[in-house]
């Protein structure tokens, strides 16, 4: 499986979610970034903002996509909360495992490593894909993922992302 496939699957819980679990609350996403916030830094229109929840049990997701206009600038934040030390285990099993490094190892010969990011949360790390790239932080028990998109060069979408999460640091 992919890394980016399981990181989005442990991120929104599909993988331990059992059936008729309900959703605990974690707050809102969307409530996260204002639109004047994603007009200023990522360059585009908030049209919606569309929440979802998930929850494993132990762990809750709370999602939402930003459709900006152009939509190629759209935002999607996934805000994982949860027991500490249940959190912080599966933020170690995403970017410390043994299964992590040797997907790693795969992702730097096809020139797509997950790097670290200083200077913000805990720990971060950035993900580029062929369509924009993600930032993952963690803050004590929340952890969170932050994809941005737009024709923008890789620098310039780490710092996008850098000045979103911040803003979402202030509000978790």
């Amino acid at each position: 499986m992919s890394l980016l496939l399981r990181l989005l699957l442990l991120l929104t819980g599909a993988i331990l979610m059992p059936r008729g679990a309900s959703a605990a609350p974690a707050g809102d996403a969307c409530s996260l970034l204002t639109a004047d916030e994603l007009q200023s830094i990522a360059g585009g229109k908030l049209q919606q903002a569309k929440p979802s929840r998930q929850s494993d049990g132990v762990l809750s997701i709370s999602l939402c996509f930003f459709a900006l206009e152009p939509f190629n600038r759209s935002v999607s934040l996934a805000v994982t909360r949860g027991d500490a030390s249940v959190a912080t285990n599966r933020w170690a099993r995403l970017f410390h495992s043994a299964a992590h490094s040797e997907e790693e190892e795969e992702r730097k010969e096809k020139g797509t490593p997950i790097r670290p990011v200083k200077g913000i949360g805990r720990e971060a790390f950035w993900e580029a894909s062929p369509v924009g790239g993600a930032l993952y932080v963690l803050k004590r028990d929340v952890f969170f993922r932050l994809s941005v998109g737009g024709p923008d060069s890789e620098p310039v979408k780490i710092e996008t992302a850098r000045k979103l999460a911040r803003r979402v640091l202030k509000r978790i």
